[in-house]
């Protein structure tokens, strides 16, 4: 992925920011590095992560999702979505692309993109890394933004 854009809710921000994301590792210095939801009373609400991708032709048949592993609690838990979706698209004016990495962090952007592949729901499991397999290859060849559908 090359860029976090916006995420539907962020807990204390900016330190449980999307950004952490797209960090290799669990850890930003000294700092546990993940992105929290705000939650909701409705455990089905839907929370998002949008991206924009590197390239603008993509071909995507796998995701690697490794959910946090909260390491300074006892047991170690993992911190796992019940499951996800993802769409592939774009976005709907031409004029918001270059305003793309500049939307207000917090501000919501959902309906600024036109979704065109929705992929099946994949349920979550509490480990540290899952490898979610797509039935076919997806390929899109436009700027594409990714978008992360979790239930919490």
């Amino acid at each position: 992925m090359g860029h976090a854009v916006r995420a539907s809710s962020t807990d204390h921000y900016p330190f449980e920011s999307i950004v952490n994301t797209l960090a290799p590792s669990d850890r930003y210095g000294s700092r546990p590095s993940y992105w929290s939801s705000i939650g909701h009373s409705d455990p089905n609400a839907p929370e998002t992560l949008i991206y924009k991708l590197k390239a603008d032709l993509c071909c995507i048949t796998e995701i690697n999702i490794q959910p946090f592993e909260v390491y300074f609690h006892r047991g170690r838990p993992i911190c796992s979505a019940k499951s996800v979706r993802f769409r592939l698209g774009h976005l709907k004016s031409s004029r918001e692309k270059c305003n793309l990495l500049h939307f207000p962090q917090l501000q919501p952007a959902d309906d600024k993109f036109l979704w065109t592949y929705t992929s099946e729901e994949f349920q979550m499991r509490q480990v540290q890394l899952l490898t979610l397999l797509f039935p076919t290859q997806v390929i899109l060849l436009t700027k594409l933004s990714f978008y992360w559908w979790r239930h919490m």
